[in-house]
């Protein structure tokens, strides 16, 4: 399931080139699994999708505020 939201979300990305509601809500997600020490359960297509969230301009700008 995971899966199927990353590749559509990807494609969003790509397309558009914008950082999208669900960016944030996951990308909030995965912030908390790495403070409650439970990142390690995250799947490999998801910590990938991670990677490209935060390398991700609007992310970085986001974050820099």
């Amino acid at each position: 399931m995971a899966g199927c939201f990353v590749e559509a979300n990807a494609f969003v990305w790509r397309k558009w080139g914008r950082l999208t509601l669900a960016d944030i809500s996951v990308g909030y997600v995965l912030g908390l699994s790495q403070l409650t020490q439970l990142h390690h359960l995250i799947p490999p297509v998801v910590a990938e999708y991670e990677a490209r969230l935060k390398a991700r301009p609007a992310y970085q700008r986001a974050y820099a505020r």
